[in-house]
């Protein structure tokens, strides 16, 4: 990407991009080779190259498509305590903000805590790097779903309050009309 590109350019491209990197690796190999060969000579545009990149391709949408199935799992976990919670406790404001603020603050962790380069090895998985994956997925993990429980048990909460206002406005429209007769 150089400076030809307008930010929105750069947005647009980027988007398809990933979009070919979900639907099609090979796409998205053929358009690396592509401005590889625009870059100039250092950069790879051989078969071994293209495979190279193809591999990475395909572990950017595996890494993709599993990190999407963990954050719908700790949505529907987060939704389904957050619902128990409400059902169970009622409407409690204090426990509500602090599982959210809980939340947000693990991710947060999570996000700061996570190493790289510093942990990081030409094999890649070490017991170290191995353990820094763990410790970052759990932590996004029961973030998430903190913030999802935090959520659905105060949308909950305010689904009763509607309820009760409306409960309260029947029941002076029909004394209203009781007073009238």
């Amino acid at each position: 990407m150089g400076a030809d590109f307008t930010p929105k350019d750069h947005f647009l491209r980027s988007l398809r991009l990933a979009c070919l990197a979900l639907v099609s690796p090979k796409s998205l190999v053929d358009e690396e080779i592509s401005e590889n060969r625009r870059r100039g000579p250092t950069f790879g545009v051989d078969k071994r190259a293209r495979q190279l990149s193809l591999r990475k391709a395909r572990a950017l949408r595996s890494g993709w498509l599993r990190s999407f199935g963990w954050m719908a799992y700790a949505a529907i976990v987060g939704t389904l305590v957050g619902r128990i919670a409400f059902q169970e406790l009622g409407i409690r404001p204090t426990p509500i903000i602090v599982a959210g603020a809980a939340g947000g603050l693990i991710l947060l962790w999570a996000t700061i805590a996570l190493r790289g380069w510093d942990v990081q090895t030409m094999i890649g998985d070490t017991l170290i790097e191995r353990l820094n994956r763990f410790v970052f997925k759990v932590a996004c993990v029961v973030g998430t779903i903190l913030a999802v429980t935090s959520a659905s048990w105060g949308i909950g909460s305010y689904q009763v309050k509607d309820e009760g206002a409306q409960h309260r406005i029947v029941i002076e429209r029909e004394a209203a009309v009781e007073q009238s007769v």
